[in-house]
């Protein structure tokens, strides 16, 4: 299935909208989509002083619009004939700077060296270590294999573990493998990537690639440097996300110039594993694109803006705590979509720990009438019931614990065991001797960086303009 098709719109005369695939034109779509065409085998990226550089985006001068949709229009207004695409998620709002130039990587600095390829295949040295980096592998690798133009020529990987997903994903192809650190680089190379690695990469590594080394990082930089960035965009309650393909530099992690930057809205409701999977897509056919263009590309490396930074701290099971004083509703769900995938909200009961698996949404929980039964209940809920005090619902079989101004909902916990709401019901909540025991609140530490500390976030661009369907 083809996963990446971009309106073009041209800055030319008569501005006229047509339709490319870019994941063919990249050899990694191998099925016909109705009303694409194939790009020519690289893309013309005009200079800043380009009369076809007209059209300006988030501040940059972008040398065309580049546009996902799904809609028969492109997002700068002009007609198309796209058809309506039920195929899944699509590229919006693509960014391609025109800017000035930056040293570390021996091209742009006018150091190449002479065995150095000047046109793809390169010669690929990947960094990466979890399932997210192992997507933008997968790429690089069915490129190498069966790419029609093919921009990777050989590809070889730097893991710090054989256990990691991309190290098993190695040992499955026969893709050769390196322990991190490196002495020294295992042989020569035109290009690097990395991607959820997790380690700085010394200057005297990354200056031996004559195109440096590529990083695909899953934010709108500068929002979220660090380790978890779909995890704090969803916690923070963000409209928009997107990705961002940077030059790194050594000694700081996400701080090199951008090179490609795509926005998306954030689907309401979605949790970080919907998330990672969808940018996950979009960032390796990014990466391939930068590939097959990243001599332009690097001629127009835009450093990051210095407004509106934030960092994406690893995140920990203390951070999976509920403080139900002072968690409201809101905070609570956009926490269990974040963490509860993989660090399970977790709170104590009668002094044993719980963990909650299952929770209701707040729309289902307004839906199921079950805040409407909550008030009749407790008339005067914020005075006579304690943040932190459970109630089970007989009718949904939902167990209810109050929060802060509200009611949070879950259909399974574990206490010793995974078990449903009304086997902790039957077992424990329904004796005399649990009566008025509430589950404790307990501090998690959000509110360092997180959704009550959001004055550095701003608001990208109109999520009213922009659609995301998860497929």
């Amino acid at each position: 299935m083809c996963g990446v098709c971009l309106l073009v719109r041209e800055a030319v005369s008569g501005q006229t909208c047509h339709t490319v695939c870019l994941s063919r034109a990249l050899g990694t779509c191998y099925s016909h989509v109705s009303g694409c065409v194939m790009l020519p085998n690289t893309l013309h990226i005009p200079d800043r002083d380009d009369h076809h550089a007209t059209h300006t985006s988030n501040n940059l001068q972008a040398s065309r619009c580049y546009s996902y949709s799904t809609a028969g229009t492109c997002s700068c207004g002009s007609a198309s004939s796209r058809r309506p695409n039920k195929m899944g998620p699509r590229f919006r709002h693509t960014t391609f700077a025109t800017v000035g130039r930056r040293y570390f990587s021996r091209y742009t600095a006018g150091d190449m060296p002479p065995t150095a390829r000047t046109i793809p295949p390169w010669r690929t040295l990947f960094f990466g270590t979890d399932w997210f980096a192992t997507q933008h592998l997968k790429m690089l690798n069915l490129n190498r294999l069966k790419g029609d133009p093919k921009v990777v020529g050989t590809l070889d990987v730097v893991v710090p573990s054989e256990k990691c997903p991309v190290g098993q994903y190695c040992q499955q192809n026969g893709l050769p493998m390196y322990k991190w650190p490196l002495q020294e680089l295992p042989g020569e190379y035109d290009i690097g990537a990395v991607v959820s690695f997790g380690h700085l990469i010394p200057k005297r590594t990354i200056s031996v690639f004559p195109y440096g080394i590529l990083n695909v990082h899953a934010s709108v930089l500068p929002r979220w440097r660090g380790a978890s960035p779909i995890m704090h965009t969803i916690l923070s309650g963000d409209e928009v996300t997107g990705i961002s393909i940077i030059e790194i530099r050594p000694h700081h992690f996400d701080i090199g110039p951008l090179l490609m930057q795509s926005r998306y809205p954030v689907p309401e409701n979605c949790t970080t594993k919907q998330l990672e999977q969808f940018l996950a897509g979009q960032g390796s056919h990014m990466l391939l694109y930068a590939f097959q263009n990243v001599l332009n590309l690097e001629r127009r490396e835009h450093e990051q803006k210095h407004i509106g930074v934030t960092y994406a701290h690893k995140l920990t099971a203390m951070n999976a705590h509920v403080d139900w004083e002072n968690q409201k509703p809101e905070e609570i769900d956009a926490q269990f979509r974040a963490l509860g995938e993989s660090l399970k909200l977790r709170s104590k009961w009668n002094g044993k720990p719980v963990k909650f698996l299952d929770m209701v949404s707040l729309s289902d929980m307004a839906s199921l009438g079950i805040g409407d039964h909550l008030e009749d209940e407790f008339p005067q809920d914020s005075v006579c019931v304690l943040p932190g005090i459970p109630f089970y619902h007989r009718s949904t079989e939902v167990l209810c614990i109050k929060c802060l101004d509200g009611w949070v909902g879950f259909q399974q916990i574990v206490l010793k065991k995974p078990m449903s709401a009304k086997a902790f019901y039957n077992g424990y909540l329904s004796k005399p001797q649990h009566t008025g025991v509430a589950f404790e609140s307990c501090s998690n530490e959000l509110d360092k960086y997180t959704f009550r500390t959001t004055a550095a976030q701003v608001k990208l661009f109109d999520p009213d303009h922009a659609t995301l369907a998860f497929a």
